[in-house]
């Protein structure tokens, strides 16, 4: 292995990260969106995939760097927010009360990954509205970073800080980000650090918002479900009398459904003392919100009862530390529901 010293490493090689420190360094978060913006850019910078329909042409190569479009940054920006918002439920702002204008976009068009086409359009056009706003306002307040002339040709002085809207940039395109040729190999070159290190402060700053277990992995990855084998599912249906545990109606065992009691979007886990056997419409119904306390109390019973530990293979220390867990779950759960869900009349 080759050891370099101070005075071999080239200067450029530390500026890309002294400029996004200027930009994204603060002593304290109040909100996850430079986080998830700086993480946008740099899915942006290697063209990464996130299952959107290109919208014109996105990026392109010069010799003199790269200029990423605005309505692709959006498009990471909505690929990487919307589990957390949306999936996940995860708070991402300090103060009480207070909302970001991109969660009202994703409100009110209630928009989800199988949402329709002009959705998806009318979203990422929205926020890249806000972004280009925020490109717009960060260029006025440092224009010190780029140089501007007016209307008339005349070259304002650097360190104004510009009032109006009168200007032109020169050699940039609103529409873009343009990203110099070495800034953009060093991008590539160190993502994998960079982008562990902002899903870091990310996490670090949504655990002081949430009462959610495994932020990490909401954050930084996209888990997948498992599921419980066959003679899971039909030892359980038999515990329940062949019956859905919500509303009781009969079912037979290739009808059954598989419900995660505290939603898998909550714990990301599979763990049969959270599992129950459900019909449709009851599973459909309740999708991945919180049932009502009753049930809990229900499910705890089962738990710790003799016929469930015997048919499972568990001691009744077991039972009750899970059943512990699960009201710890329960109760941090509640808090990211209006209201819990009840079996429909």
């Amino acid at each position: 292995m080759d050891y370099w010293n101070s005075d071999q490493i080239r200067d450029y090689d530390y500026q890309p990260l002294r400029q996004m420190n200027k930009y994204f360094n603060r002593p304290y978060l109040t909100t996850t969106y430079k986080p998830i913006l700086l993480k946008s850019f740099l899915h942006a910078v290697l063209n990464r995939k996130h299952g959107f329909k290109k919208i014109g042409q996105h990026l392109f190569e010069a010799e003199e760097g790269l200029y990423i479009s605005l309505d692709y940054i959006a498009t990471c920006f909505v690929a990487i927010n919307w589990p957390l918002y949306k999936k996940y439920r995860l708070k991402q702002v300090t103060n009480k009360g207070v909302t970001l204008g991109i969660y009202n976009i994703f409100d009110k068009y209630n928009f989800h990954s199988r949402s329709r086409p002009s959705y998806k359009e009318e979203v990422l056009q929205a926020i890249s509205k806000i972004l280009k706003k925020d490109v717009l306002y960060r260029l006025r307040k440092n224009c010190y970073i780029y140089e501007f002339v007016s209307s008339t040709g005349d070259i304002f002085d650097v360190p104004q800080k510009l009032k109006s809207t009168d200007f032109t940039p020169i050699k940039h395109d609103l529409r873009y980000l343009f990203v110099p040729q070495e800034v953009s190999s060093y991008l590539k070159k160190h993502y994998a650090i960079l982008n562990t290190a902002i899903n870091y402060q990310m996490a670090k700053f949504i655990e002081t918002c949430n009462h959610a277990p495994k932020i990490c992995t909401k954050v930084g990855a996209n888990p997948s479900r498992t599921s419980l084998n066959t003679d899971q599912i039909f030892k359980l249906l038999d515990l329940q009398d062949k019956s859905c545990f919500y509303c009781g109606k009969s079912i037979v065992k290739n009808e059954s459904d598989t419900d995660h009691f505290i939603p898998w979007s909550f714990i990301l886990e599979t763990d049969i003392f959270n599992m129950v056997q459900a019909c449709e419409q009851c599973n459909r119904s309740k999708n991945d919100q919180l049932a009502v306390k009753q049930h809990l109390d229900r499910l705890q019973a089962r738990n710790k009862s003799e016929v469930f530990l015997n048919s499972f293979g568990f001691e009744k220390k077991q039972a009750a530390d899970k059943n512990r867990i699960l009201e710890i779950y329960f109760n941090d759960c509640a808090l990211y529901f209006d209201k819990n869900w009840e079996v429909s009349n």
